[in-house]
């Protein structure tokens, strides 16, 4: 794996998961790991078109999430959007956009809401379940890391 910047990209969705996904950087920084959160890196939009700006948005997304060795992604819902006399769209938000962008292989989905609460690395089938979130960083270091901390 070539060397990257960060190890984790964490991926949630502002309305559900903002304190959590913080609470989540805290925890790995204070573990001595290096975390990308766009909370500390902000996007800043230019001035003209929203589809210029959504470009770059996602450029700034996906350089991010390739400076860093895995992507923590608190689980999604799907969106429809509803079209009066019509039918309804698929509305992709930006954390089913990163989704996308980011390679399985270095992916752990956090299935926080659940009960019991489960993650689930890569595109594997199986999971493992989590007390909270010390419990799930804890898991996926000893995954990916061999356990170790403060890299």
């Amino acid at each position: 794996m070539k060397e990257r910047q960060h190890h984790f990209f964490i991926s949630y969705r502002w309305a559900q998961y903002k304190s959590e996904a913080k609470a989540l950087f805290e925890l790995a920084k204070s573990q001595g790991f290096s975390c990308w959160i766009d909370q500390e890196n902000l996007f800043v939009p230019e001035q003209g078109s929203t589809q210029s700006n959504n470009l770059l948005l996602a450029n700034h997304l996906s350089n991010a999430m390739s400076s860093c060795d895995y992507v923590i992604f608190f689980e999604t819902v799907m969106q429809l959007m509803l079209v009066m006399n019509g039918r309804p769209q698929r509305h992709l938000s930006w954390q089913e956009q990163e989704l996308g962008m980011a390679e399985q292989k270095r992916l752990v989905t956090l299935y926080h809401s659940s009960a019991p609460r489960s993650l689930a690395f890569g595109v594997s089938d199986s999971s493992e379940h989590y007390r909270d979130l010390a419990h799930a960083l804890e898991i996926t270091v000893a995954k990916f890391y061999g356990g170790k901390q403060n890299m």
